[in-house]
């Protein structure tokens, strides 16, 4: 395509890898000037044409990426929603019973699936995280549910609390300060998303 004006470039990732620009283009003048995004190894000629020259200065002044707060905003709400489901999935706790167990939905699901069929003197096999076999009561299974429900209580409320730090962020650099995670090492309580 031959160009017969380009105007208004600038870089759209901070990587400066694509500028955009509003092009108009011979073939298809008669639609105004289109936008653009043109890199250095464009598959079309007239792509890396526009970017040589838009480099070169000939179209003004590249104008800088500047990141949006509120795009950025959306996209720490987002990594928080992904992660709060991968932790949900992948939840599990140590039981006051003494043995490591799945906390995730479809623990709780197969929980009382057994509580519901079995009668309190009822025991049955119960295969915990790390895949070992022990023979567990009615009483038991409660507990443990009880247990992955207030784990599943401790990850949304740390979901909250990201979620109120996302929000009352009033810079990129704040946003940027904010690491997600719902894991705990050894001995560490969940102050830590406060102190993010």
């Amino acid at each position: 395509m031959n160009i017969i004006e380009a105007k208004n470039p600038k870089y759209i990732a901070a990587d400066k890898k694509i500028i955009q620009l509003e092009v108009k283009f011979e073939e298809i003048q008669d639609m105004g000037f289109l936008p653009f995004g043109a890199t250095e190894d464009d598959v079309e000629a007239h792509g890396r044409e526009l970017y040589r020259r838009a480099l070169s200065g000939e179209f003004g002044e590249i104008e800088e990426f500047v990141r949006d707060l509120e795009t950025e905003r959306a996209n720490k709400l987002s990594e928080l929603s992904t992660a709060f489901e991968d932790a949900s999935e992948m939840a599990h706790l140590t039981s006051s019973l003494g043995f490591e167990i799945d906390a995730n939905e479809t623990a709780n699901r197969d929980i009382e699936g057994l509580t519901l069929v079995m009668s309190d003197t009822d025991t049955t096999l119960f295969c915990d995280y790390n895949n070992q076999f022990h023979e567990v009561t009615r009483a038991q299974l409660e507990t443990m549910r009880r247990e992955i429900v207030a784990n599943s209580q401790r990850l949304y409320q740390i979901k909250w609390q990201y979620r109120s730090l996302i929000e009352a962020a009033t810079t990129v650099d704040e946003l940027d300060a904010i690491t997600i995670r719902f894991d705990k090492t050894e001995g560490e309580t969940d102050e830590h998303v406060q102190t993010v």
